[in-house]
């Protein structure tokens, strides 16, 4: 099961070259795969996960709405937007890791190549972000 959600994660297989920077707009591009080292500001991460904008949460209705209202407005915030897990084809930025982590917006990275890891390891991350993704909780 886990190699078909890979599958369908990691479609289509056109994308960004190690030259190319990755681009929201364009829809033959989309945000790298799990595992993608990336380039951003100057600095070389690994893509971990898939993220996109989150919708605040509808009006409280009952507790359970007023919980999801509460952790909307305490979730990290960057240039007035919140962000949540997503696939990889809603994306719109990544998280990645390196000396410290980053949240990039995909026109702004550019791959470069991808980790030198075991397939096991790739597909366990990949899986991970997949998992994530699905579950659409919202960043910090």
């Amino acid at each position: 099961m886990i190699d078909t959600q890979l599958e369908t994660a990691m479609t289509p297989t056109t994308g960004p070259t190690d030259e190319t920077p990755c681009t929201a707009l364009d829809p033959q591009y989309i945000a790298p795969s799990v595992g993608a080292i990336f380039e951003y500001r100057g600095s070389t991460y690994r893509c971990n996960a898939w993220l996109r904008a989150a919708a605040p949460p509808p009006a409280a209705k009952g507790w359970s709405e007023v919980i999801d209202a509460l952790l909307f407005e305490a979730a990290f915030e960057r240039d007035g937007v919140r962000f949540r897990y997503c696939l990889r084809e809603e994306a719109t930025h990544v998280a990645g890791s390196g000396v410290c982590g980053c949240l990039a917006d995909i026109s702004s990275i550019r791959v470069t190549g991808r980790v030198d890891w075991p397939d096991a390891a790739l597909k366990e991350a990949e899986a991970t972000a997949i998992r994530l993704g699905r579950s659409g909780r919202i960043i910090g």
